[in-house]
This record gives structure tokens, C-alpha cells and sequence, in this order.
């Protein structure tokens, strides 16, 4: 089995990869983490995700305690301040109750 190589061929480090600009979302502190929620391991990625796409509008469908719907506003705020964030619930009520929250 071949080892890993830990430097490139002219000696350097081969970390190009991890200091690219682009992933430093992955590192940028979660909003709303006060409380337990089984997203926590999937913000750092959710953060990356949503800096990759840019959207003007983000809607999130089923929000049970707010972690990755905070998160994700804070992010899409961050990256297009001038776009708008959205959580539909189902859970909340009957469908007329949740389309005129949106309206």
C-alpha cells in the first residue's frame, strides 16, 4: 500500500487545496447554534453550498427548531443581502395557514 504523500514534488506542502478561497465558508461559525439539532454537522457544508449557488430567494420546507433555516439566512444575507429567505412548515397547520404566511 502506497503511503500518502504529505509534500509535493519540489519538497512544498501540498496544501493548495485546502487554502483555496472558495471553502472558507466551510469554517465560518454556524448562526443559531444554541440548541441541539441534527443539522449542526452539516452546516459547515450548507454554508459552502449556499455561497457556491448565490441565491436571490432561499425557501426552506419543514423548519422543526430553526438551526438550518437561521444558518441559512445568515449565509444567503452574508453572500446576497438583498435576497429573501422563506421557511414553510408544513407541521405548522393546514396548507391555506402556511401559503398566506408566504404572502
Amino acid at each position: 500500500m502506497n503511503k500518502p504523500r504529505t509534500r509535493s514534488e519540489n519538497g512544498e506542502f501540498a496544501l493548495g487545496a485546502m487554502l483555496d478561497p472558495g471553502l472558507t465558508p466551510l469554517f465560518w461559525p454556524p448562526a443559531n447554534c444554541d440548541r441541539e439539532s441534527a443539522w449542526l454537522a452539516h452546516l459547515p457544508f450548507v454554508n459552502w453550498l449556499v455561497c457556491a449557488m448565490k441565491p436571490r430567494v432561499f425557501v426552506e420546507i419543514g423548519s422543526p427548531n430553526g438551526v438550518s433555516y437561521a444558518t441559512c439566512c445568515a449565509v444567503v444575507k452574508r453572500v446576497e443581502p438583498n435576497a429573501s429567505c422563506v421557511a414553510v412548515d408544513p407541521c405548522a397547520g393546514s396548507n391555506e395557514s402556511v401559503i398566506s404566511k408566504i404572502h
